[in-house]
């Protein structure tokens, strides 16, 4: 173990909201689910919220403090700066990541993240750390996609690029899910060259 952070909230919480913390998240809203993670950044499901850690800004870039209704089970990072999540509500959601300047936003927390020991300042470099940060590059996770079949809970997926999305739940149902563009496509090219195999693309011209 190379750095430990056992507070999930910001490092320097507030006097008056540190007790209302404690007293109104359960545990289960701070539980972290699942993980992956790319060449950029760690994308982590901690209680109903998506989170997304920088590497090499070593800050929260993005959060969903509610993507789903129930408990995130399961995260996938797919291409495209895009994710899929799957949730106890029995939702399965598809986000992507994008850049946003954030002028006067509200500020992402970045207290969890210290568990690596990334982003952890002293009190005196603390002002222009927090000025950096707010003048920086920050993004979204803007939802793009909402598939719905499941009437439980979605325990797992599988995501395969030439195939689409398999998703197993506790309603005892596997479904296989399709790009619609990209099947629309590769059907009207099994057509044009079923065509062009016949003759029937030259009498048409």
């Amino acid at each position: 173990m190379q750095a430990c952070e056992h507070n999930f909230w910001d490092p320097f919480p507030q006097l008056d909201t540190q007790q209302e913390i404690k007293l109104c998240q359960k545990p289960n809203d701070i539980s972290i689910h699942h993980l992956t993670w790319d060449e950029e950044n760690v994308f982590v499901a901690v209680g109903r919220g998506l989170y997304v850690y920088n590497l090499q800004m070593k800050r929260v870039i993005a959060c969903q403090k509610t993507a789903h209704d129930s408990r995130v089970q399961h995260i996938a990072k797919l291409p495209n700066r895009q994710l899929i999540s799957c949730s106890e509500d029995g939702s399965v959601r598809i986000w992507e990541l994008r850049e946003k300047q954030q002028i006067a936003a509200e500020p992402v927390p970045t207290g969890f993240f210290n568990m690596w020991g990334f982003g952890r300042v002293n009190k005196q470099a603390s002002q222009p750390v927090k000025k950096q940060q707010e003048n920086a590059t920050s993004c979204l996770l803007e939802l793009i996609g909402d598939l719905i079949g499941h009437s439980s809970s979605v325990e797992m997926f599988l995501y395969f690029e030439d195939h689409g999305l398999v998703t197993c739940s506790a309603d005892h149902l596997i479904i296989l899910w399709k790009n619609g563009d990209r099947e629309s496509g590769l059907r009207s090219l099994k057509l044009f060259q079923k065509l062009e195999e016949n003759g029937d693309l030259y009498l048409a011209a």
